[in-house]
């Protein structure tokens, strides 16, 4: 049986944030060390689906998007035992729904063809401007910087656009 037929796709609830914030940690480490925080981002996140499978969180994404024009994907994230039978895929359609007058964008330098297969592509007209916050410092390992692994959203991007420049 394909584990697609399995898992359940849906809108997160409150409910399941402690769930998703294990799968995060799970995942990426501590990107957002304080609970709270994690929390209220996912409070304050416009779409965020979960993928589960007999009971158990096995994937996450959640995006801001103002449902007119543009739609930013924050995370997208799988258990790793789950990975490559769909779920992050079916995740990102759900986030980003059929209304094709939206631009999305996200900053992922992770598995460039994972997102060209759902429609993606590189630009060349990104600005960011980094957030300073003492506590990821401190720690180095939030969503802006780098945490153990190297995975930080900043540093992937960053690699992305020095590459894109030179080329």
């Amino acid at each position: 049986m394909n584990l697609n037929d399995e898992v359940q796709y849906r809108r997160a609830v409150p409910a399941d944030y402690q769930l998703i914030y294990e799968l995060v940690t799970e995942i990426w480490g501590e990107v957002i060390p304080e609970y709270q925080r994690f929390h209220e981002m996912l409070n304050n996140s416009d779409r965020t689906f979960v993928a589960v499978e007999n009971e158990r969180i096995v994937g996450f994404a959640r995006a801001l998007c103002d449902d007119v024009s543009v739609g930013y994907i924050t995370m997208v994230g799988v258990a790793a035992d789950c990975r490559g039978k769909g779920i992050g895929g079916r995740i990102v359609k759900m986030i980003t729904g059929d209304d094709h007058r939206i631009k999305w964008v996200l900053t992922s330098g992770v598995n460039p063809g994972f997102w060209k297969r759902l429609g993606f592509t590189h630009s060349t007209s990104l600005m960011v401007k980094s957030r300073r916050d003492d506590s990821c410092h401190q720690n180095n390992n939030c969503l802006t910087g780098k945490n153990s692994e190297e995975i930080g959203i900043m540093s992937r991007l960053k690699r992305t656009l020095r590459s894109l420049l030179s080329s």
